[in-house]
């Protein structure tokens, strides 16, 4: 496995003009003694299952439905979501997004999970003007973490 700084230098070395294609990075990669060559699936068989798990991933995601996000204000959510620990242990499993929020200590993990890759693709835009977006997700993060917290020393002492 490249460390964070090797896979950069590995990436650059396909950089053109600040512009980095696919296509000669998977190129490049092919050639067995390439230090990317081991990131990548090269038993086609192998690699066109996983590339069908992600089409019907897509497929799934695709699925919504209206909920009321406040009186009169309907929003389209989804209807299957991906929990944190579905993604580690069944990476490929997606479950009702009623059952998920239906359980407080799932319900705030999910939304854990979604408020830290939110604040996650915000601070990495490193811009400026985002920035009271991102101190707005970590107070969110604070505030959803102390309630599981609270949530799990409640459960604890029954």
């Amino acid at each position: 496995m490249l460390g964070r700084e090797a896979l950069e230098q590995e990436i650059r070395a396909f950089e053109k003009d600040g512009v980095v294609d696919l296509n000669d990075l998977l190129q490049g990669a092919r050639r067995k003694n390439h230090p990317l060559n081991e990131q990548f699936e090269w038993i086609d068989s192998k690699a066109a299952h996983l590339y069908r798990l992600q089409q019907a991933a897509a497929l799934v995601r695709r699925v919504v439905h209206a909920v009321e996000v406040a009186p009169n204000q309907m929003r389209l959510v989804r209807t299957y979501i991906s929990r944190p620990e579905d993604r580690l242990d069944a990476p490929h499993v997606y479950t009702r997004r009623t059952i998920v929020l239906s359980d407080e200590t799932d319900r705030l993990d999910y939304l854990i999970d979604v408020v830290e890759r939110a604040h996650g693709n915000l601070e990495s835009t490193g811009a400026a003007e985002l920035e009271p977006l991102v101190q707005m997700t970590e107070q969110a993060l604070r505030n959803l973490q102390r309630e599981r917290d609270g949530l799990s020393m409640s459960d604890a002492a029954e």
